[in-house]
């Protein structure tokens, strides 16, 4: 499953309080301008995968879960892909947002960005995550009490500020034949 994961020191160094949700996904952006504005050296506020470097994790950890949280879908009921929508274009503007300032440009050239984020928010260099629940493990094996005390996660939250969700995807789904005596 995938995770809004962040960091709880770096948050309230920011001003925000020990008990932080975004209410909407626009309260992802809000957190990070709090952290972009509390100048905390070497932390990046944000990590939005994006572009071909990001690879599946730009379209798994970054497009869809906005597109959703924005309300769109990926295919019509037909199955037509649906290119241009109004949640496409609003995922587009959150991309804009995300890459003036708040995000590493970083991740738009760097070979397996996830690599250099996902230790960057178990080292407490960066503020904010979306990703797989795998990546909890490794920071806990690298430094359990750290990790315990400050990383954090909720779900994704949505636009209007309805129900949160997460996603699975590759490597996070269980398969139960009809005939296991254990379901």
């Amino acid at each position: 499953m995938r995770w809004l994961y962040y960091r709880d020191d770096d948050l309230q160094k920011a001003g925000l309080p020990a008990d932080w949700q975004p209410a909407n996904v626009q309260g992802i952006l809000d957190a990070a301008t709090a952290v972009k504005n509390a100048k905390e050296a070497n932390v990046i506020p944000y990590a939005l995968y994006a572009g071909p470097a990001g690879s599946d994790g730009t379209a798994d950890h970054a497009f869809v879960p906005l597109l959703w949280a924005y309300g769109g879908e990926l295919q019509d009921s037909s199955g037509k892909w649906i290119g241009d929508s109004p949640a496409t274009r609003k995922v587009m503007a959150y991309y804009q947002k995300a890459y003036a300032g708040l995000s590493p440009q970083e991740i738009l050239t760097a070979t397996k960005p996830w690599t250099s984020m996902r230790e960057k928010l178990g080292n407490g260099q960066l503020a904010l995550l979306f990703e797989g629940g795998w990546v909890y493990g490794g920071w806990v094996a690298k430094d359990k009490a750290a990790t315990e005390k400050n990383v954090r996660y909720v779900l994704h939250p949505t636009e209007s500020g309805g129900p949160s969700f997460t996603i699975g995807g590759p490597g996070t789904c269980w398969y139960i034949t009809a005939k296991s005596a254990n379901k």
